[in-house]
């Protein structure tokens, strides 16, 4: 029963719908889980070459590559390393609350029904034609680099992105977004360690 449950869970989450999330873009009531692709306007984008072979070491230089660049404290933005060609580096960086805020307030999405958190840089940078997003903006990736821009012509509202997200799957590249509120379980967990601690420094007093 374990297995089969774990087994429908997977599948459940690979067929999960994935909405692409922008200013133009009217999403509906949202009452199950979905997964959000973010347009390039949620978050800032660089790119650097470095003498590194991982992302993981990559992303230690990504406070530095966007210091000074943003109005609010560098300590609220989270940062991801994407490996492009060669030793080039795509970073992301990304303020989770921010984002958090955009999606209850201006798309009454519930923080409950959001699966995971995709940039449309890892979702769409492999497109080789331009995507319609709707009548009057289009999505393309030129040199690695996926971006929203104006069409030429506005005979063609028909949104093909929604398309492309559902035959394709979904990359590595998840956001984490999780923060820490009054109400869950982080606050819980962090509260549990001076406890601890507490409570092993007077065990160690007793046996003295």
């Amino acid at each position: 029963m374990r297995l089969k449950s774990s087994i429908e869970k997977l599948l459940t989450k690979r067929g999960r719908k994935a909405l692409y999330i922008s200013e133009d873009v009217e999403v509906g009531e949202i009452t199950n889980k979905v997964d959000i692709i973010l347009s390039p306007k949620f978050y800032w984008i660089r790119i650097e070459e470095l003498n590194v072979k991982k992302e993981k070491e990559a992303l230690k230089f990504a406070p530095s590559i966007f210091e000074g660049q943003f109005e609010e404290s560098s300590s609220s933005y989270r940062y991801l390393a994407i490996k492009g060609n060669e030793n080039k580096y795509i970073f992301i960086a990304y303020n989770p609350k921010t984002i958090l805020d955009k999606l209850k307030n201006d798309f009454k999405i519930d923080i409950k029904n959001i699966g995971n958190i995709y940039t449309a840089q890892s979702e769409l940078m492999t497109i080789t034609k331009p995507l319609s997003l709707n009548r009057v903006k289009q999505i393309i990736a030129i040199d690695g680099i996926v971006s929203e821009i104006p069409k030429f012509s506005y005979d063609n509202s028909i949104n093909y992105i929604v398309k492309y997200l559902k035959n394709g799957e979904r990359s590595n590249y998840k956001l984490n977004y999780k923060i820490s509120d009054g109400n869950s379980n982080y606050l819980f967990v962090a509260s549990i360690l001076p406890i601890g601690i507490s409570s092993y420094l007077a065990l160690d007093i007793v046996k003295l």
